[in-house]
């Protein structure tokens, strides 16, 4: 490897440590920007993929989302996290059957998550007429 690609390599991963933190406190659309350019110098990462597809969804974007969330279980097929965005996803877009199944693997994934059993209680809640 020359220099030049491992800076670019270091680069990503600061980006990518530094959009998830941005995603997780709220702030979005800089999130969405460091998620971007650390998969702009290294694409196809499930991490990055992840994200961005957690910031779709935040953000409405649910086909650009679902699409991310799916390639980034091709990478790492046993993430929770994964798992937890998509079915966020599948609930915003009606599919429930899907959202059960995927909060079902996040729970299995990721035993006592809060994030996890939240989204379980609203799916829940709202399959049962309480919106």
């Amino acid at each position: 490897l020359d220099r030049a690609n491992i800076l670019d390599q270091e680069d990503a991963f600061t980006l990518k440590v530094r959009g998830a933190a941005k995603y997780r406190l709220g702030y979005i659309n800089g999130a969405l920007r460091d998620i971007n350019k650390s998969n702009d110098l290294q694409e196809n990462n499930s991490f990055t993929l992840q994200y961005r597809g957690a910031i779709g969804c935040a953000l409405g974007n649910y086909s650009d989302a679902l699409d991310d969330l799916e390639k980034a279980l091709l990478y790492s097929p046993t993430d929770g996290f994964t798992f937890l965005q998509r079915g966020k996803v599948m609930f915003c877009l009606g599919r429930m059957n899907e959202a059960i199944k995927d909060f079902d693997m996040a729970g299995t994934l990721m035993s006592d998550n809060t994030e996890v059993v939240a989204c379980k209680n609203k799916l829940n809640e709202y399959l049962h007429g309480k919106r």
